[in-house]
């Protein structure tokens, strides 16, 4: 949601993401900023449970992999002020090392 928030905070992160849907499907031209980056939030929502849950489940090196491309990928729609990234990157490295 902190993300959602950053692309009406930092309008050139949502712009990025635009661009970046309108480059791969330029089909979407009727697509916005804020439609874009809600999209982007959900997919990354449902990723990092899916990379919890794997890493719950003993699969910690595969999880921690997903959780380290949310998080570059959650730059996009403003990576949770920062402190979003940083989080899962650190927390990401912890898992893919087993710590």
């Amino acid at each position: 949601m902190v993300g959602v928030i950053a692309g009406w905070v930092y309008p050139p992160s949502s712009d990025l993401a635009v661009y970046l849907v309108k480059l791969v499907l330029p089909g979407l031209a009727w697509i916005d900023a804020m439609k874009v980056a809600t999209i982007i939030a959900v997919i990354l929502s449902f990723s990092l449970f899916l990379a919890g849950f794997l890493m719950y489940h003993g699969y910690g090196t595969f999880g921690g992999i997903i959780g380290f491309l949310c998080a570059i990928v959650s730059i996009a729609i403003g990576g949770g002020f920062l402190a979003g990234f940083t989080l899962g990157i650190i927390g990401a490295f912890l898992a893919i090392m087993r710590k």
